[in-house]
C-alpha cells in the first residue's frame, strides 16, 4: 500500500426541524431550507464578524504524572473523571485518577504484547467504561488493556495493512477509524466481528507531492450519528448512525476560493525553507528539483478540524490564512499544522451559536462534559496535559 504525502492533512452535524422555515433558537443564526428531507443551513456571511469568545487553560488543573514525557502525543479524558496520557517518544501509557494521582503505566518500544513502535504511536487512545485500547500503526494492531495494564486482548487492524487513524469509540459498543486511501478515505466501523464502511469520502490525490491537498474530517456524536467535513470545502454534515442517510447540511457561503498567486509564492517559500533546514548548504539544482515536483492544490484549507461536543453540538476549526501558515502546514498525516484559534460552535441542529478561540498552544483532543482536554505547550515548546472550560 502506497503511504505518500497524500496523506497531509484529511466533518458531520446533527440537526432536527420540523420546518422549512427559519427556526433558529435565541441565540443561534442560519437560513434553513428543506430538501427532500434533508434540512440545508445556510449561514449568514455576517456569522464571520461576530464576537470572539476567549476561553483560558484552566490553570488549578493538572495532570502530572511525576515523570518526564518524551513526547506528550495524546490525552484521554476517561468515563469515570481520570485522565490518560501517551507518550509517543518512551511509548508509554500513563493512567491517572481525577485527582491526578497515578494508577499505573504501561508500555515499552517492542513488537512484543504490551508493546509498541514509537514511530506509529498516533494521537488515537481510546477509552472506555471499563478498558483502553492503543493503536499500533506500525504493528498493525491494537491493544486493549485494563486501568491497571493488564492486556485484554490484541487485534490485528481490520483488512490489514492499512493506514488507519483518528481512532474513536462507537457509542453503545464498538471502534470506527478513518482508512487513509489515495482513492479516498472511509470511515471503518468494528463491532465484535463484523466490520462495515460507514462513509467514503470522495477526494483522490494523484499528485504524491502535493501541498495542502484536501482531506477529510470526522467525528461521531453521542448518539452515533457521523459529522463530517472536507478541508477545502465550508461544508458539515451529519448523516444517521444506523442508515447513513443525510439529516442535515450547514455551509458557508462565500468562505474560501482558489488558490492565490501570493499563496503559492508563500507555500514555495516555506518549501526552500524546509529543503534548506533538512539539508544545509543544498545545492540551488537541488532546491529547483524539489521545486520542480511540487505541485499545488486548486483551493487553499478553509477547515482544519471538527469535535463532537456531548450535547450534540459541533466545534468547527478555521483553518490559517494561508500567507500566515509556517512549515508546520507542511507536516504529512496532520491538520494541525493550518489550523487556527478559531472555532465556530454548531448546535446540535446545525445553526451557529458562538464564534471561540482557544488558547494559542493548545490542541484540543477530545471533550469530557463541559471541559475540552488536549496538549498544551507554552513558549518555550514544553508540553503539559491541559483543558479547557467550554461554557460561554
Amino acid at each position: 500500500m502506497q503511504t505518500g504525502s497524500w496523506f497531509i492533512a484529511s466533518f458531520f452535524v446533527l440537526l432536527h426541524l420540523t420546518s422549512c422555515k427559519n427556526t433558529a433558537s435565541p441565540g443561534t443564526t442560519g437560513i434553513v431550507r428543506d430538501s427532500a428531507g434533508v434540512h440545508l443551513i445556510e449561514l449568514p456571511a455576517g456569522e464571520a464578524h461576530q464576537p470572539v469568545v476567549y476561553l483560558t487553560i484552566d490553570t488549578a488543573w493538572s495532570a502530572d504524572p511525576g515523570s518526564e514525557i518524551g513526547r506528550l502525543t495524546d490525552v484521554a479524558p476517561t468515563l469515570d473523571g481520570g485522565t490518560l496520557l501517551l507518550d509517543g517518544m518512551a511509548a508509554e501509557v500513563f493512567v491517572l485518577t481525577e485527582t491526578g494521582d497515578l494508577v499505573a503505566s504501561f508500555g515499552r518500544t517492542g513488537e512484543g504484547p504490551g508493546e509498541f513502535s514509537p514511530r506509529s504511536l498516533l494521537r488515537g487512545l481510546v477509552a472506555t467504561d471499563s478498558s483502553l485500547f492503543v493503536p499500533d500503526l506500525h504493528l498493525q494492531r491494537i491493544t486493549e488493556f485494563s486501568f491497571s495494564g493488564e492486556i485484554l486482548g490484541i487485534t490485528r487492524y481490520p483488512s490489514a495493512p492499512v493506514y488507519a487513524v483518528d481512532w474513536r469509540r462507537v457509542p453503545g459498543g464498538g471502534l470506527a477509524f478513518r482508512a487513509l486511501d489515495p482513492s479516498g478515505d472511509r470511515i471503518i466501523r468494528v463491532v465484535g466481528g463484523r466490520v462495515d464502511t460507514l462513509y467514503s469520502f470522495h477526494i483522490r490525490v494523484e499528485n504524491p507531492n502535493m501541498l495542502l491537498p484536501p482531506s477529510a474530517l470526522w467525528d461521531l456524536t453521542p448518539s452515533g450519528g457521523l459529522v463530517s467535513a472536507r478541508t477545502d470545502e465550508a461544508t458539515v454534515e451529519l448523516r444517521a448512525a444506523d442508515t447513513g442517510e443525510l439529516i442535515w447540511q450547514t455551509r458557508w457561503p462565500g468562505v474560501g476560493g482558489e488558490l492565490e498567486e501570493s499563496d503559492r509564492l508563500h507555500l514555495g517559500s516555506l518549501v526552500v525553507e524546509s529543503v534548506e533546514r533538512n539539508s544545509p548548504g543544498v545545492s540551488s539544482e537541488v532546491i529547483a528539483q524539489n521545486m520542480a515536483a511540487v505541485e499545488y492544490p486548486d483551493r487553499a484549507p478553509v477547515l482544519a478540524g471538527l469535535l463532537s461536543a456531548p450535547d450534540g453540538g459541533v466545534w468547527v476549526r478555521s483553518a490559517k490564512s494561508v500567507s500566515s501558515m509556517g512549515l508546520d502546514a507542511l507536516r504529512i498525516g496532520s491538520t494541525e499544522g493550518f489550523g487556527g484559534s478559531d472555532w465556530d460552535v454548531l448546535g446540535s441542529d446545525g445553526l451557529f451559536r458562538a464564534r471561540v478561540r482557544l488558547p494559542d498552544g493548545f490542541t484540543p483532543s477530545r471533550f469530557r462534559g463541559n471541559w475540552i482536554y488536549g496538549v498544551y505547550a507554552d513558549d518555550l515548546g514544553v508540553e503539559r496535559a491541559a483543558r479547557v472550560r467550554a461554557v460561554f
